[in-house]
């Protein structure tokens, strides 16, 4: 894969991902298993197909390809469309909670970058035909969530949603053009977004280059390989967070164990 990647884009479905596709002028790259498209710019967008499951695994297959690129991250973006009880058709929600209706998991996306209309996301494993909560109701955005945290700092996770039914415009009304229209009407919003979030990943990306990510090993600590990942974990989010000044002070102060600098860390970013 590309080693100036950015942003990788987690779709559903080949009619919600055309209108991305062309905005952004990806071009095809890989045919199976999955489709995958990516542009000249480092974005890259692959279609999961419909479910937790799938996003898990499309999430997982992408981040493995990337693996020869070592420490740099990239962002990811979940979009498509969605239900809501009461939102007008076309309204677009960048997603601020993600509750996975099976198991109650639940998943705080961060809203540093945003600039629009927030809500809460429910994600089902059947389409919602009845909207019960004032939430988004999709089918992938719980395992997106999940998956992506594996590979990514918190503040590079995000989803947005296209509303495309509800109670007034049921599931039945969706249609091809429908779809298609939505999507296309939400590229210029989308793609704000987008220009934003890659301008966070690529200064994050400048920062660990010069291995300023590593400032709590300087100090003799021991660390343990899973204190090691979660280490790098906080400090990519601090980065991202543009927190670097308040990191660097930790980083230089006496620390009694790995442990220690760890717990400071995580209460500093409650």
């Amino acid at each position: 894969m590309n080693s100036d990647l950015i942003l990788n884009f987690l779709i559903a479905h080949k009619l919600e991902a055309s209108p991305i596709v062309t905005h952004f002028k990806m071009e095809l790259v890989e045919k199976s298993p999955y489709k995958i498209y990516q542009n000249k710019q480092g974005m890259r967008l692959i279609i999961s197909g419909t479910g937790y499951n799938n996003a898990v695994r499309a999430v997982t297959y992408l981040a493995e390809a990337d693996k020869p690129r070592g420490p740099a991250s990239a962002g990811w973006v979940n979009t498509g469309i969605a239900g809501h009880k009461t939102a007008g058709i076309g309204s677009l929600f960048f997603i601020n909670k993600i509750v996975y209706k099976k198991t109650g998991e639940v998943y705080y996306p961060a809203l540093n970058l945003v600039n629009g209309m927030s809500t809460g996301l429910i994600t089902v494993d059947e389409p919602e035909l009845y909207y019960p909560k004032d939430s988004v109701y999709d089918m992938e955005g719980a395992g997106f969530f999940k998956a992506s945290m594996n590979f990514s700092s918190v503040e590079f996770i995000h989803s947005i949603k296209v509303i495309s039914d509800n109670r007034a415009h049921p599931t039945q009304k969706i249609t091809r053009d429908l779809i298609f229209d939505l999507m296309t009407r939400s590229c210029p919003q989308i793609q704000a977004f987008c220009k934003a979030l890659m301008s966070q990943v690529m200064e994050f990306n400048r920062i660990a280059s010069f291995g300023e990510i590593d400032l709590g090993l300087l100090n003799g600590l021991h660390f343990t390989a899973t204190q090691r990942l979660q280490f790098q974990r906080y400090c990519q989010r601090y980065c991202a967070l543009d927190r670097k000044e308040e990191l660097e002070s930790l980083g230089s102060s006496n620390w009694r164990s790995s442990k220690d600098l760890l717990n400071e860390l995580a209460k500093n970013l409650e």
